[in-house]
């Protein structure tokens, strides 16, 4: 609740500041949160075990490398009794 009060009084001061301002326009969140969001909620890197990030696919293309006799992803098919695989080479 206080996070939408916040929210609120950041629409406020951005309106009495210019009360012409564009919709589109109004800062809802402060710099701080911005921040927090943006950068540091969006840190989508994984660690590998020597501290190297990993993106997803490559996740994928090792384990691929690793079991090549075997679908990388799997996924719930609608109407299907079980998972249709997708090979790396797919996605």
């Amino acid at each position: 609740m206080e996070r939408f009060a916040q929210h609120f009084i950041n629409i406020i001061r951005n309106v009495v500041a210019g009360p012409d301002i564009r919709l589109k326009d109004i800062e809802v969140m402060d710099e701080a949160e911005n921040q927090q969001l943006l950068e540091t909620f969006n840190d989508t890197s994984h660690k590998t075990g020597k501290g190297i990030p990993k993106m997803v696919l490559e996740g994928f293309e090792d384990q691929a490398a690793r079991t090549p006799d075997r679908a990388a992803v799997t996924a719930p098919c609608v109407g299907a009794q079980g998972a249709v695989p997708f090979p790396a080479d797919h996605i």
